[in-house]
C-alpha cells in the first residue's frame, strides 16, 4: 500500500495478521486505512480466510448444544417436571380442559420462522467458505446430517402441524439458496482479485468471472420452466387422481372427498359455530325439579345438585 506523508513518499508493506487486536495494531490499521482508504478492501481480503476459525467453532457449538438442546426441549421438559413434582401448581381435579390443552401439554408446532434461517445461516458460511477454507466442509456436512436426524424425529413424534403448506415453503427455500450461492461466488471473485498482484490469478478470476451471472441464469430458468408447472396439476394427472378415488370408493375404501369440508377455504370467522363454555373436569349441575306429570300445577320450590367427576 503506497501513501504520501509531505514531500516523502514510500511504499508500506503489512504483514499484520488480521486476526491480532492489540491496540498498537489497531491503531495502525487505523492510520493505514486513513491515508490510503482502498486498504480497507486489502484488509478485508486478507481477513476472510482468518474468519473461517470463528465460523467452525461456531457450527462445533451448534453441533454438540444446539441440536440436542433441540432434541431434548428443556423448557417443556422442565415444566412437565415441575407440574408433576409440586402438586400446588397444578391440581388435577381442579384443572379445566383448556388448562390441558394450552398449559404444560400445549402441542407445540414446528416454528419454521425459527428453524429455516438458521439452516440458511449454516448454508450461506459452507457456500462461502467451501473454496477459500475447505476443510469447513468438515463440520458442515455433520451439522446437516444430524439436523436431518433431529429434525425428522421431531416432525414425526413430537410436533403439531397446525398446517399443511402444501410445498409451498419450498421456492422460499429454493430461492434463498441459490441467493446464498451467488453472494457465495462474488465473495471467491472479490478474494480471487485481491490477490491478483501475483502471476498466477489472473487465469481463475477471468474463468470465474461468469459464475455469478450463470447462477441468475439457473434461478431466472428455474423460475419461468418450473415454477408455474410445479404449483398446478396437470390434466393428465388429476384424472388419474379421480380414477384412484374412484377405485377405491368401489372396494368401500376411504377417500379424499369424505374428509374435505365446504367450508375449508373459507375466513375462519365467517364459518364459526355457536361458542359454548368449556365444562371443568370437576363441576356441579344445578337441575330443577322435574315437573310431576300427574300435576300439572306443581312448582319446583328445590334444586338438586349432581357433583360428576370426568376422569
Amino acid at each position: 500500500v503506497g501513501f504520501s506523508s509531505g514531500d516523502n513518499s514510500q511504499s508500506v508493506k503489512s504483514t499484520a495478521n488480521p486476526t491480532e487486536g492489540t491496540p498498537k495494531d489497531i491503531l495502525t490499521q487505523l492510520y493505514l486505512i486513513l491515508q490510503s482508504p482502498h486498504y480497507l478492501v486489502t484488509i478485508i481480503g486478507r481477513s476472510i480466510p482468518y474468519a473461517s476459525l470463528f465460523f467452525a467453532e461456531l457450527l462445533i457449538l451448534k453441533i454438540f448444544s444446539a441440536l440436542p438442546a433441540e432434541l431434548c426441549r428443556p423448557y417443556q421438559l422442565s415444566t412437565i417436571i415441575t407440574s408433576t413434582t409440586c402438586p400446588c401448581l397444578m391440581d388435577r381435579r381442579q384443572t379445566t380442559k383448556r388448562d390441558l390443552r394450552t398449559g404444560v401439554f400445549f402441542p407445540w408446532p414446528m416454528l419454521y420462522g425459527w428453524v429455516y434461517p438458521q439452516l440458511l445461516m449454516v448454508l450461506i458460511i459452507l457456500l462461502t467458505y467451501s473454496c477459500i477454507s475447505p476443510l469447513l466442509s468438515l463440520f458442515g456436512i455433520p451439522f446437516f446430517i444430524f439436523s436431518y436426524t433431529m429434525y425428522k424425529f421431531q416432525l414425526l413424534y413430537t410436533y403439531i402441524s397446525e398446517y399443511q403448506s402444501g410445498g409451498s415453503m419450498w421456492y422460499t427455500l429454493f430461492d434463498f439458496s441459490l441467493i446464498s450461492l451467488l453472494f457465495a461466488t462474488l465473495t471467491l471473485l472479490g478474494y480471487i482479485a485481491l490477490q491478483y498482484d501475483t502471476y498466477y490469478v489472473g487465469g481463475p478470476f477471468w474463468l470465474l468471472l461468469p459464475l455469478p451471472i450463470s447462477v441468475l441464469y439457473f434461478l431466472y430458468y428455474c423460475h419461468g420452466k418450473f415454477k408455474k408447472q410445479s404449483m398446478s396439476l396437470s390434466l393428465g394427472f388429476a384424472k388419474e387422481l379421480d380414477q384412484r378415488a374412484f377405485d377405491r370408493k368401489q372396494l368401500n375404501l376411504s377417500i379424499p372427498h369424505d374428509s374435505f369440508t365446504k367450508t375449508m377455504y373459507r375466513q375462519p370467522a365467517l364459518t364459526e359455530s355457536s361458542q359454548y363454555p368449556e365444562p371443568y373436569r370437576n363441576f356441579m349441575i344445578h337441575l330443577d325439579d322435574v315437573e310431576s306429570n300427574s300435576d300439572p300445577n306443581h312448582r319446583p320450590n328445590r334444586r338438586g345438585t349432581i357433583s360428576i367427576d370426568i376422569e
